[in-house]
């Protein structure tokens, strides 16, 4: 499973949870750290993570205390603050029932930086970069064994490249550029019988493609690459 798989994921997940805002920025900015560092255990200390999305120390403990609670990651934190966070990839999103309970602590509070810290970064990160080919096969093989027998596209139901690429060009924000990651979509879903790298079939090819079309679109420029989040500077 990659980085763009585990959007959709948490993406089909949030349909049903409605998670708090804090909670899926929280969660996006982990996931957009782990693709950066190509590890999915990341550490970073709470005061980086707190200026770099200008959220209050209260509010980030909060919201990954319900990552974990939903088994979305597991954290621990360390004698100097710094938090070792590992995102979970099988968890399951068929399962869950949604609360009703709202955690008032996960308000956002804009935290005015003292200083300029670099961003910490994963104690145990890979040695060398994942290409967007590589990470696609990171873990695949917590799915490989796992032979589903829901029914994935039909036969009959399987669109060709050309009405593949028409499809994409109707959807918001769809550019020409993107052709070539829409073309490598179908080609993978193709490859793997209509089903996604971890197993799961793909019954509604529109849908995925719909929902995965702001996500090829922000990393059009570099190949599954972070876009940089801004760094808060002080004010002068």
């Amino acid at each position: 499973m990659y980085y763009l798989e585990l959007i959709q994921k948490f993406w089909n997940f949030n349909q049903k949870a409605k998670l708090d805002a804090t909670v899926i920025t929280v969660y996006f900015y982990l996931l957009n750290l782990a693709n950066d560092c190509g590890s999915y255990t990341v550490s970073i200390s709470d005061r980086n993570f707190s200026r770099t999305l200008g959220l209050s120390r209260n509010s980030i403990m909060a919201a990954r205390k319900k990552l974990q609670s939903l088994g979305i990651i597991h954290y621990n934190k360390d004698t100097v603050g710094v938090a070792t966070y590992r995102l979970v990839l099988d968890y399951q999103e068929e399962l869950f029932e949604p609360e009703t309970d709202q955690i008032d602590s996960l308000l956002p509070a804009v935290v005015i930086p003292t200083d300029e810290e670099p961003i910490a970064s994963s104690s145990t990160s890979l040695t060398s970069p994942v290409s967007y080919e590589n990470q696609e096969e990171i873990n695949d093989n917590l799915g490989a064994g796992d032979s589903s027998h829901e029914p994935a596209v039909k036969g009959t139901d399987q669109p060709s490249l050309d009405i593949f690429l028409e499809y994409a060009q109707t959807l918001e924000g769809y550019e020409p550029s993107l052709d070539h990651k829409i073309t490598e979509k179908y080609s993978s879903w193709q490859k793997n019988d209509w089903k996604s790298v971890s197993g799961r079939p793909i019954t509604d090819w529109k849908s995925s493609l719909k929902s995965l079309m702001p996500f090829m679109k922000n990393t059009a420029d570099k190949d599954l690459s972070v876009t940089s989040i801004p760094r808060i500077k002080r004010p002068q």
